[in-house]
């Protein structure tokens, strides 16, 4: 019983991480179904490689908490691997006594997964997770999602265009960037840059220039922008 209670907690620990992880991902303006991913890949030391691994590596503190994932996720395979032997060790070789230990670890396995991934539970703790993170971190979410970051203080970012009323390429204030494509609002595909293309609520606007000009753009185009700043 203490095997499948130890494992449990492993195990709820180890889902809180990924949890937290994930927020501190999305806040960098990740995906969360990208970071949920990457972060789990990283946590499980899966090495799962993907071009979506790109978004990770070209951005610092993306790369510092898949580092602090790795790291962690070794202890943790360690000590489950640990909890497990010393488990069935200590039964002996009845095989009645293997069996209850099988189940107790099964049983504590699925209550777990069962606890975590309740929906209103994941809402509520990826809230308050947000929360801490804001106010406790330098990580924020900036309205855009960093591409590529080309040196200190230059990146590709993709502006997703939130206003309510439409407007024009040449109509629209670029506050110093270079607009490199835009993705029309559920497409994949990139239009021609064109003086009066029609940019409309859910366009997605791909641009290059300065880390300062991004977060400038994403408040002016993207009213779910954060206007409170965090220290670099």
């Amino acid at each position: 019983m203490g095997a499948a209670l130890t494992i449990a907690i492993l195990l709820m620990i180890s889902l809180l991480i990924i949890k937290v992880a994930t927020v501190a991902m999305r806040l960098t303006g990740l995906p969360e179904t990208v970071a949920r991913f990457q972060c789990i890949s990283a946590l499980t030391g899966t090495g799962f490689t993907t071009t979506e691994a790109e978004m990770i590596v070209n951005y610092p503190i993306r790369r510092r908490i898949v580092i602090t994932l790795m790291v962690v996720g070794n202890f943790g395979i360690i000590s489950v691997s640990s909890t497990f032997i010393v488990a069935f060790i200590g039964v002996g070789a009845h095989g009645q006594a293997i069996l209850f230990q099988a189940l107790m670890i099964l049983f504590a396995v699925i209550m777990t997964f069962v606890i975590m991934l309740n929906q209103s539970l994941d809402r509520l703790l990826s809230k308050i997770t947000a929360r801490i993170l804001s106010y406790t971190t330098d990580i924020e979410h900036r309205g855009f999602h960093r591409v590529f970051q080309i040196s200190d203080g230059y990146s590709i970012s993709e502006h997703a265009y939130k206003q309510d009323v439409p407007t024009t390429f040449s109509a629209m204030d670029h506050n110093g960037l270079t607009l490199l494509a835009i993705q029309s609002a559920g497409s994949k595909q990139t239009v021609t840059i064109d003086a009066d293309y029609p940019i409309g609520p859910g366009d997605i606007l791909v641009y290059f220039g300065r880390d300062k000009a991004h977060e400038e753009h994403a408040r002016q185009i993207n009213p779910e922008a954060p206007t409170r700043k965090m220290p670099s």
